[in-house]
């Protein structure tokens, strides 16, 4: 993610991250295959070459990761991804880019000027940095667009090299965006001096092998022909293409005083394949001497085709524009133009998916073979490899063994392990089964107890309410009605087993001396064995402790009732209507 192909695509322009290093790693296996495929017959002059091979090869594996990202996305995304962000502010000084890629800016220090290691810029250093910072960012976006045109990384170089004096002049005339205040994408191309523009198409003559032709040698008379002849094209074109012609002799950048230099549009009678667009532009620089012995100057460029095609276009058009020699050969080149660009487009397209096919399907094989290499000739399961044996082994057979050794004591320790592992569910399924029988006959002892024990608390109720009626009817005080009631509860609790033996022959014997004792102390005695009995309830009675302390209100409704039934009693010997009496109807007014 730190080569100059992967920063010029993501940083320089907005290409995703994720389509850059798809593009990149496609670009790397074909390239390395195409390498591999080359014999270097002199060592020494590789070695030499070293450094330049690989400025080479970083070129060339930008020009494929182009050609990649302008077949592989859609308009919307290629067009997005050739927009070049924005330059660096120019106020950034070097100290200040330096220590914005080595510190994260989460706090702003600042120094003091007592301990400041770093002298102060003074107003001339620090403008002279930010002019060197903006004409290297300009060059590399220049280089970057002329790529991107179909120039070769190394040519560009080159010719830069060639034009030192004149570069720093070149790149103040760019602008510091490609983009105009509408918009538009700006053509870069069309904003080049003539003399780079020339030397950067000379470079593909020399590659395909086409003579240059000097324009000094060129005869006054035959100049002032030729000077004619272009006059008279160029009124020609103005007149055919309309709209479509723009001339740029006028133009600041243009140098040319000798011919003329204008930009058409080009449309394909058949339409483009997307993401290409059909705005297809076609620069033309006349030399000296055209159209009678010298050939003009062009460059045809689409934003939307790769960069290998347009290249592919260009060499094409160099040659037919050498055949025609002689004549006025830019409408001829127009009409070519239009009528092969989508067949040109198509061809191109069906070579890189064979490529493509092919690379994949090479690489699978590689693939394969490494991963299928020495695996006949070596038996990890018998053979017993020392630690320098295993050094030399490769990763991938290092893994096979390590797996062999573990599947040679496998099936033991499978063994053992599905043994307890049967034994540990075996004992949880007997543990669990325990528990449920365990806790369910538990939950029906306690309900079947639950019942008993209401049942008998019911009984001692009733049984308690009724000798206290029965006391009170007999006339008998409160004292000795609620003393029936205690003994006919613990009766019923007695007969029902509630009670342990122990307690009851405690009870009777209280009793029995409860009615030897005289009067005085009759009532003594009765309280304690109303104690001991309660006592003895609350220890056997857990879940339902019989209540014997009275309350406000339980004395109130005692009173009520006593007074009650010795009403009742007193009329009974009288023998009065119960239906007259005042007491007739229980009245429990507060």
């Amino acid at each position: 993610s730190n080569t100059p192909s992967f920063l010029h695509l993501t940083q320089h322009y907005s290409f995703k991250e994720h389509d850059v290093i798809l593009a990149l790693n496609a670009s790397t296996i074909r390239l390395s295959k195409k390498n591999s495929q080359v014999n270097d017959e002199d060592a020494d002059h590789e070695n030499k070459t070293n450094n330049s091979a690989k400025d080479e090869d970083d070129g060339n594996i930008l020009e494929m990761a182009m050609d990649w990202l302008s077949l592989h996305l859609n308009e919307s995304d290629l067009r997005h991804g050739f927009r070049v962000q924005p330059k660096p502010k120019s106020g950034a000084s070097s100290h200040d880019r330096m220590m914005a890629n080595t510190i994260p800016m989460k706090y702003k220090a600042v120094p003091h000027e007592s301990i400041s290691i770093m002298p102060k810029l003074t107003q001339s250093q620090y403008e002279k940095e930010s002019r060197e910072a903006l004409l290297e960012w300009k060059r590399q976006q220049l280089t970057t667009e002329l790529i991107r045109m179909g120039f070769h990384s190394l040519e560009i170089d080159s010719v830069f090299a060639s034009l030192e004096d004149k570069m720093e002049k070149i790149l103040d005339k760019l602008p510091e965006s490609n983009y105009d205040e509408g918009g538009n994408e700006v053509q870069l191309l069309s904003l080049l001096e003539d003399t780079l523009f020339a030397k950067l198409v000379e470079c593909i003559e020399v590659e395909a092998g086409i003579e240059s032709i000097d324009s000094t040698d060129v005869d006054e008379e035959i100049d002032e022909m030729a000077t004619m002849e272009r006059d008279q094209e160029k009124e020609v074109l103005e007149a055919i293409y309309a709209e479509s012609f723009q001339s740029l002799n006028n133009s600041s950048f243009n140098d040319n005083i000798e011919g003329n230099r204008y930009l058409l549009q080009v449309n394909p009678t058949t339409p483009l394949q997307p993401p290409a667009s059909d705005k297809c532009q076609f620069h033309v620089l006349t030399r000296r001497g055209y159209p009678l012995v010298q050939s003009p100057i062009v460059w045809f460029f689409n934003g939307g085709l790769p960069p290998s095609l347009l290249r592919r276009m260009n060499t094409s058009l160099i040659k037919k524009s050498r055949d025609q020699l002689g004549q006025a050969s830019i409408y001829e080149m127009m009409e070519y133009l239009s009528e092969n660009l989508s067949l040109w487009q198509k061809e191109f397209i069906d070579e890189e998916a064979l490529a493509e096919k092919a690379t994949a399907t090479i690489h699978e094989k590689a693939a394969k073979a490494e991963a299928t290499c020495d695996d006949e000739e070596i038996d990890y399961f018998t053979t017993i490899f020392t630690a320098e044996e295993r050094k030399k082994l490769s990763r991938r057979q290092r893994q096979k063994l390590i797996a062999a050794e573990k599947l040679y004591a496998r099936d033991e320790i499978i063994l053992e392990k599905q043994r307890l592992k049967q034994q540990k569910d075996e004992e949880r399924r007997h543990r669990i089964q325990l528990e449920n029988k365990t806790v369910s006959s538990r939950m029906a002892d306690k309900e079947v107890n639950k019942r008993w024990h209401d049942y008998v608390h019911d009984e001692a109720e009733k049984a308690s309410r009724k000798a206290m009626n029965d006391a009170f009817l007999r006339g008998e005080g409160r004292e000795e009605a609620r003393a029936a009631a205690d003994n006919a509860k613990l009766e019923v609790l007695r007969f029902h087993g509630e009670l342990e033996e122990c307690d009851d022959e405690k009870d009777q014997s209280n009793a029995v001396d409860t009615s030897i004792t005289v009067d005085d102390e009759r009532k003594n005695n009765e309280a304690q064995s109303d104690a001991a009995e309660e006592k003895a309830i609350n220890a056997s009675l857990t879940t339902h402790k019989p209540r014997s302390d009275a309350t406000s209100k339980t004395l109130l409704f005692v009173e009520k009732l006593r007074k009650i039934y010795e009403q009742k009693a007193k009329e009974k010997a009288e023998g009065i209507d119960s239906s007259e009496s005042e007491y007739g109807t229980v009245r429990l007014a507060n």
